[in-house]
């Protein structure tokens, strides 16, 4: 589920379905594995487990995958305002880790650069990016890891927010975390009484 200048993207086990301001269905389709998706004004974008990041205008279909990451196992994906930004992760059932590194790609429309291998090497040790969250501007991004807290990417700098370093009963078992309008960092996370 996602939301952008008042236009809802919602992927499911089934397919994807894009709802305008009126929450009329703009546009909707099959497809097993689509696992996140958003609306840049034009094109519906959505990672998927399988395919990679994918692509849809109008009636196209198409994979994006222009001398792409060396794997296409997408879990999430977002727009932050210049590029789109992918990650494998996800989430074994019940609750456990799938161990898919966290390789953090972006696609700024032609050329694919790899964010963490080139640029932060020492988060390789994580593992399982599940969610981003974006707040308009492209210098600044949170990714969500599952069991691992979250990764704030600020002008090409990083820092581990988790359990280990906050002063809070932050809990690392982050599903999904997300901007308000007001800047406001909300986060998501399973096996805690405090969910939000």
């Amino acid at each position: 589920l996602t939301s952008r200048d008042n236009r809802l993207v919602v992927c499911t086990d089934i397919g994807v379905t894009a709802y305008d301001v009126n929450l009329e269905v703009s546009k909707s389709w099959e497809t097993t594995g689509a696992t996140m998706g958003f609306n840049d004004g034009q094109d519906i974008w959505y990672s998927h487990k399988m395919y990679g990041l994918g692509r849809t205008n109008k009636d196209t279909y198409m994979a994006v995958l222009p001398a792409g990451p060396p794997h296409n196992r997408f879990y999430t994906v977002c727009y932050n305002a210049v590029n789109i930004l992918v990650a494998p992760g996800g989430i074994k059932p019940p609750s456990a880790n799938l161990y898919r590194p966290a390789d953090i790609y972006c696609y700024d429309g032609t050329d694919w650069t790899s964010i963490s291998k080139n640029t932060y090497t020492d988060i390789i040790n994580c593992s399982d990016v599940v969610s981003f969250a974006t707040c308009g501007n492209p210098d600044y991004y949170v990714a969500a890891a599952w069991r691992y807290g979250l990764l704030e990417f600020r002008n090409g700098e990083y820092n581990f927010i988790n359990s280990v370093n906050t002063d809070s009963a932050f809990n690392d078992c982050v599903t999904s975390c997300a901007f308000d309008s007001r800047g406001n960092l909300w986060v998501a996370s399973m096996l805690t009484q405090d969910r939000l």
